[in-house]
């Protein structure tokens, strides 16, 4: 089961554009305990994965790393945290958690999502490294409420330049991956290609010819710096693609 709830349910948007005051964020009927239920009473659900915080940077709980959260709202008297209530519920129910986390963007790439507020306004991101900082500080925070025991799956959205192998391995060594585009770590649950529900059978994992280019060579450059081997420059296309794909499937990274 999945629940999204940040400010763009109250603007009536897909998208959380930042158009709301935080005085304006009200959620004063939110009550995570009828998640639980629904998602016990919905054919015996077994984990529920909760959207902490999407494009428009709003968190749902109180982080360290930016004023745009619960917190400052009203809701609980400017004392809640509906992480830490909604990881309450689901251990007291014996539901199992994932979490969905956007990843920030420094300015030179937010050309590549339109939908992303910028956060340069937000939380002054100049720079990828800071960029990672923030989101590792937010996976800390999150699972000290939610607890890496009963954490089954984290969805990192837009991680493509992000490096997070080494605190999810650290925190979440048991919980699967869906980080799509992302290299470090590479993911290893997928998106299924569309947000409908419902997936053909069989469901193919898809790709374009550029993307899997780009991925390739990240894998390959990768793979030869573990194992310290000079990397050659050449141009990786044809023959040498197609033997560099069957080596990452044979031998893996």
């Amino acid at each position: 089961m999945f629940i999204q709830l940040d400010p763009a349910t109250i603007q009536e948007r897909e998208y959380d554009d930042g158009s709301t005051p935080l005085k304006d964020i009200r959620f004063e009927k939110l009550d995570v305990n009828e998640w639980v239920k629904a998602a016990k009473a919905w054919g015996g659900a077994e984990e529920i994965i909760f959207m902490l915080a999407h494009s428009g940077g709003f968190c749902m709980w109180p982080s360290a790393t930016t004023q745009y959260h619960i917190g400052n709202t009203s809701y609980k008297g400017g004392n809640g945290d509906v992480v830490k209530e909604f990881g309450e519920a689901c251990r007291q129910n014996g539901l199992n958690m994932g979490f969905y986390c956007w990843s920030p963007h420094p300015p030179e790439e937010e050309a590549e999502d339109n939908n992303t507020v910028t956060y340069t306004k937000i939380d002054k991101v100049s720079t990828r490294k800071e960029a990672d900082q923030i989101l590792h500080t937010r996976i800390r925070e999150i699972v000290e409420r939610l607890g890496s025991d009963h954490i089954t799956e984290i969805w990192i959205d837009q991680p493509i330049n992000a490096h997070l192998g080494d605190i999810l391995k650290e925190l979440l060594p048991n919980a699967v991956v869906a980080a799509v585009g992302c290299h470090d770590p590479l993911p290893t649950v997928r998106w299924p290609g569309n947000e409908k529900g419902v997936v053909s059978d069989p469901c193919w994992s898809v790709t374009t010819l550029e993307r899997m280019n780009r991925v390739l060579k990240l894998s390959l450059k990768q793979m030869l710096t573990k194992h310290k081997m000079r990397i050659i420059p050449t141009v990786i296309t044809g023959l040498h693609m197609k033997l560099m794909f069957l080596c990452t499937i044979i031998f893996g990274t």
